[in-house]
């Protein structure tokens, strides 16, 4: 059994053995990624990028992926808290059979917290236009999404923007 070093609403630090890692207990250690994108007419693919603050990485807006938590459990699916992250970040509404599973990864060695990560081809999916109404925490104060080219989605310093754009090439070549 894992031991509870620290303890509050937001996270807990766990030790296993030798090993200590976070728990984010907001989110039951579950968070989702989504990953907009449409062909130009010369073929190349564009993205969908959220620029954000977050304060660990540094000061100012930064390009990232489209995530959010899981703290709706028991109102949302997991697909569900993607597209809702879709319409809160960057203001558009999807539908589930429009979503590309590129799989899960674990946001890091020092966590326990799983990601799902979905894509979705704006040039199919039914898409509708909405506000991006965010979620109203000052870390999305400015924050915006604007479509990216393939070299700044892999040069980014979001290992999960990187991730998506490598397995869709391998999903949906």
């Amino acid at each position: 059994m894992d031991s509870i070093l620290f303890n509050n609403q937001w996270i807990q630090i766990r030790k296993k053995k030798y090993y200590v890692y976070a728990h984010l207990k907001w989110c039951n250690g579950i968070g989702v990624a989504i990953l907009p994108f449409r062909k130009k007419t010369a073929g190349q693919i564009e993205y969908l990028g959220r620029y954000e603050t977050c304060p660990p990485h540094g000061e100012g807006l930064k390009l990232c992926s489209i995530t959010g938590g899981y703290d709706n459990a028991n109102r949302f699916s997991i697909k569900e808290c993607a597209l809702n992250e879709l319409g809160e970040e960057a203001g558009y509404h999807a539908s589930i059979k429009d979503l590309i599973d590129l799989g899960t990864v674990y946001d890091s060695k020092s966590s326990d917290t799983v990601i799902y990560m979905f894509a979705i081809n704006f040039d199919i999916a039914d898409i509708r236009k909405v506000k991006a109404t965010g979620d109203g925490t000052v870390g999305e104060k400015g924050a915006y999404c604007n479509w990216i080219n393939k070299h700044d989605a892999i040069t980014c310093g979001d290992p999960l923007l990187i991730t998506m754009v490598a397995r869709l090439e391998y999903v949906a070549p």
